[in-house]
């Protein structure tokens, strides 16, 4: 109960509103399984959303999703992720297979708290000065 009601606090407030907008309710194209997300950021631009793994899971690596705006990225299987950065990219994660979470544009991490990504909908590209996301 108590790590649900974390995650539930990193999409309130401003974010809050861009619920009202999920994939489901917009006519996009939907992309295509990405079977080697885990080693897609390795030459990957660095504006890219990046997905970091749990420690645990031994993979300093951060995962990509390189997509165009209006799409789905589906991930197969879905992936347990501690953090996030969104790069130049804003849109909704579906988180636990239940719901989307909102993300933004930026070149911070934002704690996930370990949750599991199925699919990442990227709605807005922003083209307006670099947004490089860290590597690790």
């Amino acid at each position: 109960m108590k790590r649900s009601f974390k995650v539930a606090t990193v999409f309130t407030g401003a974010a809050a509103c861009a619920f009202g907008l999920t994939p489901t309710a917009v006519a996009a194209p939907v992309g295509t399984n990405i079977p080697d997300l885990a080693h897609n950021c390795t030459g990957v631009s660095p504006s890219a959303v990046h997905l970091y793994y749990p420690a645990s899971h031994h993979h300093p690596t951060p995962a990509c999703v390189l997509a165009p705006a209006g799409s789905v990225q589906s991930l197969n299987p879905p992936i347990r992720f501690q953090s996030y950065c969104g790069g130049a990219a804003s849109g909704s994660f579906l988180i636990n297979g239940s719901r989307w979470g909102h993300f933004t544009r930026g070149n911070k991490k934002h704690n996930l708290f370990n949750v599991v990504i199925s699919e990442v909908f990227v709605s807005r590209i922003s083209t307006a000065g670099a947004v490089n996301c860290p590597a690790t």
